[in-house]
This record gives structure tokens, sequence and C-alpha cells, in this order.
């Protein structure tokens, strides 16, 4: 038996009253069947909790508040960024934040942060309103943003206005409430400012909108982490890397819950920054967050718009990173956004390996374990296997995101999980004491030869792997295979 309090009863009844408090049962007069009463609110409430999380559904409330205090409440939203939708208008009304160009400062159009074919990227502040309502103790009232531009890819001839709507629905829904390791989507912008259009620079300015994102302090990842594995100790490093690679899992996890592919995911797209947490021990904390969902699909697309254009969610990925089966009948999947993950997650390990082999002394107890399981192989100073040592747990992890059978690849809330276990062997604020972490299991892994053999799906026997893995793969396969994610 258990206490009370700690079941999932309990938490389900707690579910329930927070979910469903503004209801009633009620009694058909003419047929006597129970009929359910709703206020317009509550739908509201629920509707954005399951298809975002709690804090977008309570943070619409503020809104309303916000909006009645500063007299904008009855201020119609934009039509046309919802295709004119009057289903898509109630969800975005007081919840999808249109940001005024007059809280916008500091904006340099002539040295956008980045540009590629679909649009530039350009670093602005804003300056926040005042509001009524109180805020968290980690609220800014200046905040360091960037306006992404969203264009058509070169040479095509989709309407501009088209493709802003694509991006925009998976980013408002994924990253539009509390994203768990993506970057904040702050809302949308419609500026004149003197930007011009990348083909014609004589052009006159025009109005155009910008998503605003929160602006990552550190970069792109693979910059903050080739400096910060730089003289580290050889835990140390590690540790770094895998809360990198965990926190990848966590961002893929949090889009795949909310219905979305990412579809472009590659080390460009994942960024570094510092936050602050003032009631916190340790107040300043390097998060890895997930980027540009740009090229991001909806599960279930009828559920945004069932009279889009068909080839309104198409889009492309970077072919470095690309499953083997995208280009085949099956196309984007879950799956092939874990392998993009698995790809990126040896990535990292290449870059310790080549940044810590001559820096990181291996402790003795690591070689004897890896020496003893693995005869054949020469773990000499100099010898190139060394590079090769892994946490045993690790390999575990990452080596079925890479299979060429996209069915045998964990979910990413799956990996995202075992990952987090993985990093608590690393886990101790001593540093010295981390270096004598004896806890760890260690293994040899040549993560080339699985990547190459998972992209043409020769050259790896699975049986053996899976021999060879044991259990915690078995655990990540159930967890994974043939279970859709429940939203509600």
């Amino acid at each position: 038996m258990r206490r009370l309090e700690e079941t999932g009863f309990i938490a389900g009844l707690k579910n329930y009253w927070e979910t469903w408090n503004d209801c009633a049962i009620t009694e058909e007069e003419n047929t006597g069947h129970l009929l359910l009463l709703e206020t317009i609110p509550g739908i509201r409430y629920r509707s954005r909790r399951k298809h975002q999380d709690e804090h977008a559904a309570r943070q619409y409330f503020r809104n309303v508040v916000e909006a009645n205090a500063n007299g904008t409440l009855d201020r119609p939203f934009p039509g046309e960024l919802t295709g004119n939708d009057p289903a898509q208008i109630l969800q975005f009304q007081h919840s999808l934040r249109l940001i005024p160009e007059e809280q916008l400062s500091g904006i340099d159009w002539e040295n956008p942060l980045g540009a590629g074919q679909n649009g530039r990227v350009f670093k602005a502040i804003w300056n926040r309103p005042h509001e009524v309502l109180e805020q968290g103790p980690d609220h800014k009232a200046v905040l360091d943003v960037v306006l992404k531009e969203v264009l058509p890819r070169q040479g095509s001839t989709e309407n501009p206005l088209k493709k802003l709507l694509k991006e925009l629905y998976p980013t408002y829904i994924s990253l539009g409430s509390k994203p768990v390791a993506c970057i904040d989507f702050l809302g949308i912008a419609r500026l004149a400012g003197g930007q011009k259009e990348h083909s014609d620079s004589s052009r006159a300015a025009t109005d155009k909108y910008y998503l605003v994102f929160e602006r990552a302090t550190e970069g792109s990842l693979l910059v903050f982490l080739e400096n910060e594995l730089r003289g580290k100790r050889f835990f140390k490093a590690w540790d770094n890397v895998i809360n990198a690679i965990t926190s990848i899992a966590s961002g893929l996890a949090t889009l795949h819950k909310h219905s979305v592919l990412h579809r472009d995911l590659h080390d460009e797209n994942i960024l570094v920054t510092l936050r602050e947490y003032p009631n916190d021990p340790h107040q300043f904390e390097y998060k890895v967050m997930l980027s540009d969902v740009g090229e991001g699909k909806m599960l279930f697309p009828s559920a945004a718009d069932p009279d889009l254009p068909e080839g309104y969610y198409a889009s492309y990925g970077n072919p470095e990173y690309r499953a083997p089966e995208v280009q085949g009948p099956s196309g984007w999947t879950e799956a092939a956004d874990v392998w993009s993950f698995g790809v990126i997650a040896v990535k990292l390990l290449e870059m310790r390996r080549s940044i810590c082999d001559g820096s990181c002394a291996i402790p003795p107890w690591v070689l004897e374990e890896v020496q003893e399981e693995y005869p054949d192989k020469d773990f000499s100073h100099t010898s190139r296997d060394m590079g090769f040592i892994v946490p045993l747990s690790l390999k575990r992890v990452l080596e079925p995101c890479l299979r060429h059978n996209p069915n045998e690849r964990p979910a990413a809330h799956a990996a995202a999980m075992s990952l987090d276990e993985v990093s608590m062997e690393f886990f101790n604020d001593d540093e010295e004491e981390k270096e004598k972490n004896r806890d760890v299991k260690w293994t040899y892994w040549d993560w080339r030869t699985t990547k190459a053999a998972g992209r043409t799906g020769k050259g790896l026997v699975l049986g053996k792997v899976k021999e060879s893995l044991g259990s915690p793969l078995d655990a990540i396969e159930e967890l994974s295979l043939g279970k859709e994610l429940d939203l509600d």
C-alpha cells in the first residue's frame, strides 16, 4: 500500500479540479441525457492547456486582464495572420503577443546577426510595457531579443505571408509557452524600420512581420562547447558534453509533445544562453536550447487548418543530418528527428575526442576497465582508440538513435529520460570528488562505424549489439515503440 497523497489517484483528482472546476452537469428535459455545461473561459483554458501547457493557459487570463487595463481588450486580432480562420483567430487572441514597433529599439538593419535563404535575423531590445499584475522574480523590463524575418526560399513563387503562416503556427504551439530546452518565442511584430529586401537594395521599406525570440547570449553550442572543454578535467568534460546532449533530447521531446517535427535539426540551430535565477543557490546557469522550427511540420495539420493547400507543411532538412529513410515513402517522422539528434550527439562526442584527447588524463581505473573488456584494442597514450572510451550508459542510449530502421530508434522523450539518468552518474557539486568517480561504467564505442552502418543499413549485426547492450536498451524500446504521446 501507498500513502494516498503519493498516488496517481490524488494527482488525477487535482488535475480534474484544476481543469474542470468551471463546469456543471445538467439533464436534458426531453431525453434525460446528461449534459456538460462549460464556460467560455474554461473552454479556452482547456484548449491552451491541451495544445500547449499549463503556463500558456494561465498566461491567457493574465493577458486578458492586461488588455482590459490598457484599453486594448476589444482590439481585433489581425486576420491576415490566421488566413482569416475564425477558430485560429480565437486561439491567437490574447495569447499570441503582438509587440508594437515603439517597444523595440536598437535594431541595426544594415548588420544582421545572420542571413540564410529563408530570411535574416536582427538583434533588438524589447522595452516591455508596464503591467498591472505582479511579475515573477525572473521578469525583466528590458529584454535582449532577435527579430526573425521569414521569406520564401530563393526562387520560390510562394507568397511571403503564406510562408510566415507556415512557420508561425508550429512555432507558437511548441515555443510560445514555457518550452523545456527550447528558445522562448515571445511574439510577433510588424515593423517598417528601414529594412530592405534581399533582391533589390534600392526598394523602399515596407511593413513586414517579424517573429520575436529571446536572444541567446552565448551563440551556437559548438562554439561555446569548444571553449568550455579546453582545459577541463576528464569527468568535468564528460559532464559538460552529456548535459548538452541531454538538453538537446529534452528540447526535441518538447517539440514532439506538441506534435511538431523539427525537420531541420543541426548544430547551428542549437544555441546557448546564460539564465539568471535570483532565488536559486546556483544563480546563473548556461542553458542549451533548440531554436528555429521554421522548417517544422505539424504531425496533424488538419488540427490547425483543414483547408490549408497541399504542400503547406512541406519542408527540407540539412543533408548531413537527414535520416536515411527521409527520401523514401515514409518521409519525415519523429524517428527521423531522432536520427538527426543522434548525428548531433556523436558530433559532440567527436568534438570532445579532438579537444580532450591530449589534455584530459584518463583515470587509471577507467583504462583498466576498458582494457579488460577490449584486450584487442590499443589504449596507449597516442592511440586513436583512447578517444572512443565512453560511458556505457551513454552508448546504450545513443547507439539506437542511429539505427537504420526508424522503428528501432527510441522516442525523443524516452531518450531524454534515459539521458537524465546518465547525467546523474556525473553529478557532484564538489569538483575534486567528481574526478574520483568510480561508479560510472566505461566501454569502447566507435560511433563513426555505427553512424555509417545506420545510414546504409549494412555492416552492423543488431542482434549482437542488443546482446552487448543488455536490458537498458530493452527498456528504451518498450517506452518508445508503437506508442503515441497523449496530449490530453
